[in-house]
């Protein structure tokens, strides 16, 4: 993926230009480009010109900032691929906007972002460090100094949309269906045979069942893991998001197996 100057050397008021940051990350949260992805796919299946997507996403034109920036940051989570005039659907763009695939793809989508992928790869298994230490980390991994702390908000915003958040703000614990490492690369999604997608999901609910003898046991079991067997107390946040992904697994498990 070629560096995009909308996202690592944006101008800030007054012409003077952003730090670069050397590592990739996105201006835009996890639901705002799945609303795109949506649009994409109510206006054309799994591909939509640039005028066609702009009006439903709010923005006026084509030439808008924000809904270039909002391209960019879908393609930097793998839903879209782009050239010219036209948006196209990865294949994980197309799990995104199915109810019965679309939290696992969350979760792929935002390990798909290589800071995202770096910070998780770090603390996997211990407590992420406060606001002003997860900046400071984000620095450290490459993001500039004056846009870490607007990093550090959409990461999180991302984080908990896509489930990584179950346990808790202060820890990244993988969800139902999320890939142990680093997706694959979403342009070679396509290569994949009809019906497989990249890290073990089923793109769809075939008659053989593989898909349901796949999500119904193992991944069902290593959610419930995610809760611990003694915690005194839950955040009514972190309590409401662990039932919320749990809803989300009997939605997916019920539909793969009909």
């Amino acid at each position: 993926m070629e560096e995009d100057p909308a996202l690592v050397g944006a101008p800030v008021s007054g012409g003077r230009k952003r730090e670069r940051s050397r590592i990739q990350f996105p201006y835009n949260d996890l639901d705002e480009v799945v609303k795109l992805a949506r649009a994409v796919h109510d206006t054309g299946g799994s591909r939509a010109t640039l005028e066609q997507i702009v009006k439903p996403l709010g923005h006026d034109n084509i030439s808008s900032g924000a809904f270039r920036l909002k391209l960019s940051a879908a393609r930097m989570y793998g839903l879209i691929d782009f050239d010219g005039q036209e948006v196209r659907l990865t294949e994980l763009g197309r799990r995104v906007v199915q109810a019965d695939t679309e939290a696992a793809a969350r979760a792929d989508a935002f390990l798909t972002v290589p800071l995202y992928q770096e910070v998780y790869d770090k603390y996997k298994g211990y407590a992420l460090p406060r606001d002003v230490g997860l900046e400071s980390e984000m620095e450290a991994l490459g993001v500039s100094k004056n846009t870490r702390s607007k990093a550090r908000q959409i990461f999180q915003r991302a984080a908990r949309q896509a489930g990584f958040f179950g346990q808790g703000k202060d820890r990244l614990v993988a969800p139902f269906g999320a890939p142990i490492t680093k997706p694959l690369d979403p342009k070679k999604h396509d290569d994949q045979p009809n019906g497989a997608t990249p890290n073990g999901g089923s793109g769809g609910g075939g008659s053989d069942g593989e898909g349901a003898t796949y999500y119904k046991q193992p991944l069902m079991g290593e959610y419930l893991k995610t809760m611990p067997p003694v915690r005194p107390a839950w955040e009514e946040e972190a309590l409401d998001e662990w039932v919320e992904t749990f809803k989300r697994i009997v939605r997916t498990i019920d539909s793969i197996t009909k």
